[in-house]
């Protein structure tokens, strides 16, 4: 049951997939004796492009990939499980992006963690993961504390100093989603995603009254991405280790009895 469970929650779905490629010695031949065409040329040829647009295509794709898993998880009802309902409203298409990429993978960390960690690991090695988990998702949330009061307080500046002050607003949010929190560990998560959207906001204010550049929004972004990336990354590697904990052990072969003494 817990190996059935945990496959469940196999996170290779968010990590790119290269396809693989039939190799010519194997490929089935025309009629002329010529080895037919790779089926999929166009991406096999990505898959070895090792040039700055290759890896960059590879990254699109596995980001499209992460999003499109991501957004099904959330909308996933895990039946048997008290969850309480949250509501996820984001305007800045990047970080929306790293909420679809990144949030469903680290509720279902916190879930197993709670529910299978115990039944596979000491309460130490257990209570060390949580702990470790909860550390980075803490420093996601300071950083996006900081750099939201730091925006707001240049902003303030700005605003009172110019009578001929733009807002712009969004026509429309990037992500708009309602979905089902596992733990309470998301709470502060959620608000810290909300609190780096808000922070962008700010700083395109700023550019658009000529205060603040696209570089420093790049800056929030890129920021914003790479420490949830790392608490990700992280959550994968605890999945993966649940995963190898509830595999099957192949049977070791008994040991020959001792032969009978005379």
């Amino acid at each position: 049951m817990l190996a059935q469970k945990c496959a469940e929650c196999r996170p290779d779905a968010f990590q790119m997939q290269v396809p693989t490629v039939t190799p010519a010695a194997t490929a089935p031949a025309l009629a002329d004796g010529k080895a037919a065409p790779s089926p999929a040329p166009a991406a096999a040829a990505a898959a070895g492009d090792t040039s700055p647009e290759g890896r960059a295509q590879r990254q699109r794709e596995r980001a499209r990939r992460q999003r499109e898993v991501g957004s099904k998880e959330l909308k996933r009802e895990y039946v048997g499980t008290m969850t309480v309902e949250q509501h996820l409203t984001i305007n800045d298409p990047n970080v929306a992006s790293s909420a679809l990429r990144f949030l469903a993978l680290t509720d279902r960390t916190l879930y197993l963690l709670k529910t299978m960690g115990v039944r596979m690991m000491s309460e130490d090695q257990c209570e060390t993961l949580r702990d470790t988990l909860a550390a980075k998702i803490q420093e996601y949330c300071e950083e996006s504390k900081k750099a939201l009061s730091a925006a707001n307080a240049l902003l303030g500046d700005n605003r009172q100093a110019d009578f001929h002050w733009i807002i712009p607003v969004y026509c429309a949010p990037a992500l708009n989603e309602t979905f089902q929190a596992k733990d309470r560990h998301l709470f502060p998560l959620i608000e810290a995603i909300n609190a780096w959207d808000s922070t962008i906001a700010v700083i395109n204010e700023l550019e658009f009254n000529g205060k603040a550049s696209f570089k420093q929004v790049d800056e929030v972004r890129s920021k914003e991405r790479r420490l949830f990336s790392d608490i990700s990354y992280f959550c994968y590697q605890v999945v993966m280790g649940l995963m190898r904990k509830s595999a099957p052990q192949p049977a070791t072969a008994a040991a020959p009895a001792a032969p009978a003494v005379a």
